[in-house]
């Protein structure tokens, strides 16, 4: 019996500690006309500073910000902070991780604080939850989980981040990847073109292969190289030899297109692209959309959600495979930020979408 209500016990510990570690809050930032500075965040809206901000950019977890005195500023968990009374001279946020530069040092910002990454600044690139980067003596380093690794003790030629893997090729020619924790040696031989996304690193080998790298396993696509090719989270599109257009989607390809698209867009889960024929579709989680018989002007991707404006000015979304009015009115101009749709921030009143809801 008491074994029965330890398992019990741990069981719901664990789920707890899961959906902790999945939840997020859905933050949009916004101006309004008169230059006062608000957030949304999750069904409620809140002024943060009433005069214009420098700048600004928004994450998953956290938003960060100058304000009109200069102070950068972070606000998370329903709390404005301020990180530093000065500016940094860059600062970039992904779903994670927040990466600045401050008096020529890397910082990093993850579970309320900032970290000194590095006290040199060279090459250097950045993903949701890792920063590649060289030091003082041109060695290759990885910060993950609050932790800095050597992984190289030689420079290297070419360096990008996914948002979950680092792909590289030294100076011996070698082309390897880091994920989970984990390097991999992958080829001997410099790839002619490599691009990476989450989970996943496509590329064209020395001998015009075409192949992709998956959560630490290796698959030939296509024995050519691709016509085009882009790369997101857990997925890649591309155009074959043949003119089809192909998706590899958690490690199965499939034809979508026997005929390539005008124009493609693979922006995290969405893939969204336009037909000759000027059909409008989606792809999203195994499902093909048919969303309009011709090609809209305005299209923006995130996270998964995909919107758009229709003939009549009106947003349309798909969001999570489920097409929505984005905006219950006509409107001007729109942005998206992972789940979060802000409309008209020029007008009065402006309108945010989350969750089919609007605010």
């Amino acid at each position: 019996m008491k074994n029965s209500i330890a398992h019990i016990t741990l069981f719901l510990l664990l789920t707890f500690a899961a959906a902790t570690q999945l939840h997020s809050q859905a933050l949009a930032a916004f101006e309004d006309n008169r230059g006062f500075f608000f957030v949304y965040d999750d069904g409620e809206i809140r002024m943060l500073e009433g005069q214009r901000v420098k700048s600004y950019q928004v994450g998953r977890n956290m938003i960060a910000y100058v304000n009109n005195m200069g102070q950068f500023k972070v606000y998370e968990k329903g709390y404005a902070k301020v990180l530093r009374e000065n500016a940094p001279e860059k600062y970039a946020i992904t779903d994670y991780l927040m990466v600045f530069t401050l008096g020529g040092q890397l910082y990093a910002y993850e579970y309320q604080q900032s970290k000194r990454v590095t006290n040199f600044i060279g090459t250097y690139a950045y993903g949701d939850s890792l920063i590649a980067f060289t030091d003082f003596n041109r060695n290759l380093n990885i910060f993950y989980k609050n932790t800095v690794r050597n992984l190289e003790v030689f420079d290297v030629q070419s360096l990008i981040c996914g948002k979950n893997v680092v792909a590289y090729t030294d100076n011996m020619d070698q082309f390897s990847v880091y994920f989970a924790g984990e390097k991999y040696m992958i080829e001997n031989f410099l790839p002619k073109e490599f691009k990476a996304g989450r989970n996943t690193v496509a590329y064209i080998d020395y001998l015009g292969r075409f192949k992709i790298f998956y959560k630490g396993e290796v698959v030939q696509a296509e024995p050519f190289a691709p016509v085009s090719y882009q790369v997101g989270d857990s997925r890649v599109a591309y155009v074959n030899r043949n003119g089809q257009l192909m998706i590899f989607d958690d490690g199965v390809i499939m034809e979508l297109e026997n005929q390539p698209p005008t124009k493609m867009d693979l922006i995290d889960a969405v893939l969204a692209y336009s037909m000759p024929s000027q059909q409008f579709k989606a792809y999203y989680n195994g499902e093909t959309f048919e969303l309009e018989s011709y090609v809209p002007e305005v299209v923006q991707i995130d996270n998964e959600l995909l919107a758009y404006t229709d003939f009549m000015n009106k947003v349309r979304v798909l969001d999570h495979g489920v097409l929505r009015d984005g905006c219950d009115r006509i409107v001007n101009e729109f942005t998206v930020t992972l789940d979060v749709i802000v409309s008209d921030v020029s007008l009065n009143t402006p309108r945010i979408y989350h969750k089919g809801k609007f605010y």
